[in-house]
């Protein structure tokens, strides 16, 4: 739940500091949100064997995504943020993102022997 609502504190920060930006970033987090609510929800079933728990999980995901959008906005309310306040979260939650992708991703790619799957880590690595 911290991730998700780190997810949306990056889309409001991204926003104020500039609509295409903040359009990017909520498109990848939309996108990215399908499969973290399927990975959460398979967890939960597969350990729990229970459907409502499951959908709870995926739900609670959802939340804490409004959660973070919510407080991101009451800070830019209350507090006049300067640009480069908003630019250090917003790079705040990237660097969050990109320890938790090479934590969870990296030990997956470098376990495998599927060529595929390394290469195309790696070509999306490069492109990023």
């Amino acid at each position: 739940m911290i991730h998700t609502f780190f997810d949306g504190l990056s889309i409001v920060a991204s926003f104020a500091i500039n609509s295409e930006l903040g359009f990017v970033v909520l498109i990848g987090v939309l996108l990215h949100k399908i499969p973290d609510g399927l990975t959460i929800s398979s967890i939960v079933f597969a350990s729990l064997k229970s459907k409502k728990k499951a959908i709870g999980a995926a739900v609670l995901l959802g939340l804490s995504t409004i959660v973070g959008a919510t407080a991101a906005l009451f800070l830019t309310e209350l507090v006049s943020l300067q640009s480069s306040l908003l630019a250090i979260s917003l790079s705040l939650t990237a660097g969050i993102f990109l320890y938790i992708a090479l934590t969870d991703l990296l030990p997956v790619v470098n376990a495998t022997e599927d060529r595929p799957i390394i290469l195309f880590f790696w070509f999306s690595v490069k492109r990023s």
